[in-house]
C-alpha cells in the first residue's frame, strides 16, 4: 500500500517515516498553542497509527499535558515474538528494540497523564486488560515509584458508553489525578 511505498522510501533516504509523522504531530502541536484561544492544557487522543504518532511525540514534546492512546500497537516485542502480523512497514523504526520498546517510550511521558486503552496485538486486534499490564509492568513502575501510579492506565474500552463520553470522561480523571497530585513536570 502507499503507507508501505511511504515507509520504504523515507528508509532508503535514512529517515522514518514513522518519525516524520511524529513531526507532524509536533507541528500540529506549534500551531495548535499559537492560536489565541489556546489555554496550555494541550490534551490529545489519538486513535491507531495515530496513537502510536501521539505517544512519541508526547514523549519529546511536554506541551502534550496528557494523552489518551486508543487501538494502538501494545509494543514491538509483539511483533517480534511472532511470525505473523498485520502491521505494515510504517509502524516500524529500524533497530528500534536494541534501544527501547513502546513500554520505555511511554515511561517518557510521566509525570503527565497517559492512558493506552484496548492496544492491540499483532494481528491488530484488542488484547486483554491483563496482558497490557504485564506488558507495561516497567511504565507501572516509573510512574508508581513517582507516587504517580493513578496517572497511568492501560484497559479495555467502556462499550456501554459512546467513544465520546469514554474520551471525556478519560480527561475528567485524568485532569482530577493531575490536580491531585499538582503539576509534577
Amino acid at each position: 500500500d502507499t503507507e508501505t511505498a511511504l515507509a520504504y522510501s523515507a528508509w532508503y533516504m535514512d529517515e522514518s517515516l514513522l518519525g516524520k509523522r511524529v513531526m507532524d504531530v509536533a507541528r500540529s502541536v506549534d500551531y495548535v498553542l499559537s492560536r489565541p484561544e489556546a489555554d496550555g492544557r494541550l490534551r490529545v487522543v489519538g486513535k491507531g497509527m495515530g496513537g502510536l504518532w501521539c505517544l512519541y511525540a508526547a514523549a519529546l514534546d511536554s506541551r502534550i499535558k496528557s494523552l489518551i492512546s486508543v487501538r494502538s500497537l501494545l509494543s514491538y516485542r509483539t511483533l517480534a515474538q511472532t511470525d505473523r502480523y498485520k502491521y505494515g512497514a510504517n509502524v516500524f523504526v529500524p533497530d528500534v528494540l536494541l534501544s527501547l520498546d513502546l513500554p520505555e517510550v511511554s515511561a517518557a511521558i510521566s509525570p503527565r497523564p497517559l492512558a493506552l486503552i484496548s492496544p492491540l496485538g499483532a494481528m491488530q486486534q484488542p488484547v486483554k486488560a491483563s496482558s497490557a499490564e504485564e506488558t507495561y509492568q516497567w511504565t507501572r513502575a516509573v510512574y508508581s515509584g513517582a507516587g504517580l501510579s493513578d496517572r497511568f492506565l492501560a484497559e479495555g474500552p467502556s462499550p456501554d458508553l459512546d467513544i465520546s463520553t469514554n474520551y471525556l470522561n478519560l480527561f475528567d480523571y485524568l485532569d482530577r489525578v493531575s490536580k491531585e497530585h499538582g503539576n509534577r513536570e
